[in-house]
């Protein structure tokens, strides 16, 4: 068993973390403050090994650590940690994110931390090629913060308006986690989220139906016709040629919560439900008016009956004399 140390200093910690005894120092810095405090300290080095080998003892102390650990690595770490992420080194990268994983769980920043790590994340969609981008992807579940967001709003806006999918997957996952909606920026998440699950790249489909998921769940704040425009198409393609049976069986899932948004929409609102399966069936989209008229509970809707709509007419023959 490793005795606790006392009057430990930097330069003995980072003997030890450099001669691979990792497991001394993990043990070490559990039972001591002392400890754990030189341990952050390594992280601002500028030994990239030093570093990477710092930040690895942290993600193995942070497993199951109770909320006093958290804290103290939060206030004294933080800053050094968020600025690894402006590194050349992407294994640098990768290991700061995995420790801001499971040390932000639980643990909501302050107005000027939330500031810092998204600046960082923001720079960090540039690199979006490597596997930072998919931790920093996985990161944005777990950031959380009880002050007011609107001062990074302007920061996220630039991965939300970008032109490569890699930075606009990361910035709708950042404002669905932070719940920044507004009408203003729904229909740039509808958009690109339609755009991600069209993506032939099954990550960002992934990623898109992660994030429908997660949009479905909020209260909507826009027209519902323009999500099933917009999203209920691609989904339902997904669902029967998907690359892999996971992502077939998570667009069925994320169908499931569609059709219960839908519900939700709609039950209040008869006027804007008619109004919506009119203008799908005027422009062809019949399984779009099909499902909306059978998630409301009205066939009505669809026949034209009860309901002053009349009959409609699509592509080849009449709605009412299909089969």
């Amino acid at each position: 068993m490793v005795a606790v140390m006392t009057g430990v200093s930097v330069d003995k910690i980072r003997e030890l973390i450099l001669s691979w005894q990792m497991r001394d120092v993990v043990k070490l810095s559990r039972d001591s403050e002392e400890v754990l405090l030189a341990l952050i300290e390594l992280i601002s080095e500028e030994d990239s090994i030093t570093k990477i080998r710092a930040l690895s003892a942290l993600e193995e102390i942070l497993k199951g650590a109770d909320k006093k650990t958290k804290s103290l690595i939060l206030r004294n770490g933080f800053d050094a940690i968020v600025s690894t992420l402006q590194e050349e080194d992407e294994r640098l990268k990768v290991r700061a994110l995995r420790v801001l994983k499971r040390l932000l769980e639980g643990n909501p920043l302050t107005k000027n931390q939330l500031s810092k790590l998204v600046d960082a994340l923001v720079s960090l969609g540039s690199d979006n090629d490597g596997l930072s981008w998919l931790e920093a992807v996985e990161l944005t579940e777990k950031i959380s913060t009880t002050y007011p967001i609107d001062g990074v709003l302007s920061r996220i806006d630039s991965l939300l308006t970008s032109f490569n999918l890699r930075e606009k997957a990361l910035g709708i996952r950042l404002l669905l986690a932070l719940g920044g909606l507004s009408e203003e920026n729904w229909d740039p998440i509808v958009s690109g989220i339609s755009e991600l699950l069209r993506s032939e790249d099954p990550l960002l489909v992934e990623v898109g139906l992660d994030a429908a998921a997660n949009m479905l769940k909020l209260p909507i704040v826009l027209p519902m016709e323009r999500i099933l425009g917009n999203i209920l198409p691609a989904l339902k393609k997904l669902t029967k040629s998907a690359d892999t049976l996971v992502l077939r069986a998570k667009a069925r899932k994320v169908m499931g919560l569609l059709e219960g948004a839908l519900y939700n929409y709609y039950r209040s609102r008869p006027i804007e439900a008619r109004n919506a399966v009119r203008k799908f069936l005027s422009e062809g989209f019949v399984e779009e008016a099909m499902m909306l008229s059978l998630v409301v509970g009205d066939s009505s809707l669809l026949l034209g009956t009860g309901s002053g709509m009349g009959s409609f007419s699509v592509p080849g023959q009449r709605f009412d004399e299909m089969p």
